[in-house]
């Protein structure tokens, strides 16, 4: 049995940014993930702990792009969530 545990942080937002999962253009982040990673992972010899930075940057790329935060919501049309 193989036990993956994980514990990730993030130190780039500050606490009040909070993601409108409910917005977010799924198509375009999709699309933005789809790629070939086995090439990806065979760049950097299958390093089980690289490869989860990589995985873990590229997600963290794709939701920064695609999903938008509450308060870009408030301060476009003024309305509270």
């Amino acid at each position: 049995m193989l036990m993956i545990e994980t514990n990730f942080l993030n130190d780039e937002s500050p606490v009040d940014q909070q993601y409108n999962f409910n917005k977010g253009d799924y198509e375009a982040l999709r699309s933005f993930m789809d790629r070939d990673w086995d090439n990806d992972f065979a760049a950097i010899n299958y390093d089980i702990e690289m490869m989860c930075n990589t995985l873990k940057t590229k997600i963290d790329d794709g939701v920064q792009r695609f999903i938008p935060l509450l308060q870009d919501l408030i301060a476009s049309n003024g309305n509270d969530l």
